[in-house]
């Protein structure tokens, strides 16, 4: 299910007030504020008498009516009085969508945490700021202390942005949250699971913005895996224990960013993000981070199977990147190369019949995935961007328990098998994982299967 935002008329003259929580009404409300009741009624008069104030046309003329349009149309030479009134006299937050221009208001901004101050996460951070949610973020070294004395940093279409942030490495510093947003490594979440408990409250979203597969993704889910747990994404099952499986919101992100220095994050293309929750249903803690990632000026969709666009995500990482750990190659002269290129279309057939058993099917043909990462340029796969930071690198969230996964559903992966042990033994010799955790004579032996506390615990023992 696609997610959009309130389009205003769009010339020079007039500037659209609409509200993102509504998205989907088709009607205009007297006043011209179009949903404004539905989302935030108790604040319904008072914006009546701040329309009042300020003279405002209650009348929207039929040339500017369209299917879906929310919106009063606001001269421009009030617009600063109407965001300085909104800011001071209500509990709601006026934002101006950074594409358009057009302001946007909203109840009082959620409080959003970023895990991890990356690419990733910085990009999502700085836009979120600019568009209003009250952002904090977790970060350690050389990031925690750029971004304690500057501004955090988005070189995106052609401009600098600089936003404050609240930055710390205690994460009970920055108190319960709305969303915690996790955009870090997947080899972090251990360590994450660990200091992650002072941001959650009763209501406060986990929303695992990484590559891989993430813990929960086989609890409470359907199919033949339902109820595993695999050591390679949750070893001891202790991130599942730490983050209780109601609060998770997943996320599969198709954004191409780098870090060009601690605290300067540049964005290099795409703004697609899938959010979704992992028992399917449509709810209102999904649509309002919709909302707000897509007035922060992302693609955000919500998904009806978030498990099978998150499956898409990996099945489209999981040659490449370890490819390119192998090679330092960019992305294009990795699909270039004729015998490279054949590599990856065995690796992704491997984990298409995976797919297909695990009940996540309907992949497109490995071709046009292909194609589509060909349109990236010479881009630097992220294995190949975390061996140049010296960081650890996601070898287990994407090929290790691939492998795990084709061992018991009975589907072969010598493909898969042989990057995984070239991947493993190169990130290793650079000390960037620790191949003590799973030696070769370990992963050709079948998994046994135990009961733990309601599910199925798989371990390559």
């Amino acid at each position: 299910m696609g997610s959009s935002i309130a389009r205003g008329p769009g010339n020079e003259n007039w500037l659209s007030s609409g509200t993102c929580l509504n998205r989907h009404a088709h009607h205009h409300m007297p006043g011209g504020f179009a949903g404004l009741k539905e989302a935030a009624d108790e604040h319904a008069e008072r914006w009546k008498r701040v329309l009042g104030w300020l003279d405002i046309p209650t009348r929207v003329p039929k040339s500017e009516r369209r299917p879906g349009k929310q919106c009063a149309l606001i001269p421009v030479k009030v617009r600063g009085r109407l965001t300085t009134l909104i800011r001071r006299r209500s509990s709601l937050v006026c934002s101006t969508q950074m594409t358009t221009g057009e302001i946007h208001l909203m109840p009082a901004s959620p409080k959003i945490c970023i895990f991890g101050a990356g690419a990733i996460g910085g990009t999502m951070a700085a836009l979120l700021a600019r568009c209003g949610a009250r952002v904090s973020m977790v970060a350690r070294g050389q990031t925690l202390a750029a971004l304690k004395g500057r501004e955090l940093q988005l070189k995106i279409d052609g401009e600098v942005l600089r936003t404050s942030v609240r930055v710390s490495d205690d994460p009970s510093e920055l108190g319960v949250q709305d969303y915690v947003i996790v955009a870090a490594k997947a080899p972090s979440m251990p360590d994450i699971a660990r200091r992650i408990g002072p941001l959650l409250g009763s209501e406060t979203a986990v929303v695992t913005a990484m590559n891989g597969l993430p813990w929960w993704f086989f609890l409470n889910a359907n199919g033949a895996l339902a109820g595993h747990q695999f050591e390679a994404i949750d070893p001891g099952g202790m991130i599942a224990q730490a983050i209780a499986a109601p609060s998770v919101i997943g996320c599969a992100v198709y954004v191409a960013a780098s870090v060009d220095e601690p605290g300067i994050v540049r964005h290099q293309s795409g703004r697609r993000l899938f959010v979704g929750e992992p028992d399917n249903r449509l709810t209102p803690r999904l649509r309002r981070l919709a909302d707000w990632l897509c007035d922060a000026g992302f693609d955000c969709r919500e998904s009806l199977d978030i498990r099978r666009e998150i499956w898409l995500k990996l099945w489209a990482n999981l040659s490449m990147n370890p490819i390119s750990l192998l090679t330092t190659a960019t992305s294009d002269r990795i699909i270039g190369d004729p015998l490279l290129h054949r590599l990856c279309v065995s690796m992704m057939e491997e984990a298409a019949q995976i797919g297909t058993a695990i009940g996540v099917s309907d992949n497109p043909p490995v071709s046009m995935m292909i194609e589509k990462i060909r349109t990236l340029g010479a881009f630097k796969m992220s294995m190949l961007q975390d061996v140049e930071l010296r960081k650890p690198v996601e070898i287990d969230a994407l090929l290790t328990v691939t492998h795990d996964i084709g061992l018991v559903v009975g589907v072969p992966t010598p493909f898969i098998d042989g990057v995984l042990g070239l991947a493993r033994l190169r990130a290793s010799t650079l000390g960037l994982f620790d191949n003590d955790s799973a030696t070769v004579a370990d992963l050709l032996r079948s998994p046994q299967h135990s009961p733990t506390q309601g599910r199925t615990e798989t371990r390559v023992v």
